[in-house]
């Protein structure tokens, strides 16, 4: 959660996200959100607001995102071919818990 909201606030944009998991932690069908490991947000359809989004969070540790519909996507940098399953929004996952600062 730490890092999708360090994303928010270095963004300043407004994003609209899917969610990541179920109050309980669970979720379907994808495994990938259990306990909150990814999380999904729409896009904004314009290459250079997206481009920031995937900056965004690769900047706050989410290592593996996926995008999809390869048309429109094609040349975007930090992320992976997620296939037409992420044609309808970013997925942002496997964060980097060695980052996480502990006191």
């Amino acid at each position: 959660m730490a890092g999708f909201i360090g994303a928010l606030a270095d963004l300043e944009i407004k994003i609209t996200t899917t969610g990541s998991c179920f109050s309980e932690g669970s979720c379907f069908p994808s495994a990938e959100h259990v306990n909150g490991k990814s999380v999904d947000t729409i896009y904004k359809w314009v290459k250079k607001t997206d481009q920031k989004i995937v900056d965004a969070m690769n900047k706050f540790h989410f290592t593996k995102i996926l995008v999809g519909n390869k048309k429109y996507f094609s040349g975007f940098k930090k992320s992976e071919d997620g296939g037409s399953l992420h044609n309808s929004h970013l997925h942002s996952g496997n964060f980097d818990k060695s980052k996480i600062i502990k006191k």
